[in-house]
């Protein structure tokens, strides 16, 4: 097993697909998912006892994504 950074879960099937990947977190340790705030991760994995919260930190300069404008291309007039 390796290790997880997961960002806010709302839904409860996502969560319930992390506790069945990832042994050791039950429903109480995964629980605080949907509360993490924007910038914030859990780290869970084999070599963290219990989740780890930590804060990520905006890059200093936005990535240049050259990606197809799905909105442009997707929108009805």
């Amino acid at each position: 097993m390796g290790t997880l950074i997961l960002h806010r879960l709302t839904n409860d099937r996502d969560r319930e697909v992390v506790e069945r990947a990832c042994g050791e977190v039950d429903r109480a340790a995964s629980a605080f998912l949907p509360n993490l705030r924007p910038g914030e991760a859990a780290i869970i994995g084999t070599d963290f006892p219990i989740p780890l919260t930590i804060h990520i930190r905006e890059p200093t300069t936005r990535p240049r994504s050259y990606g197809p404008n799905y909105q442009k291309h997707w929108a009805t007039n």
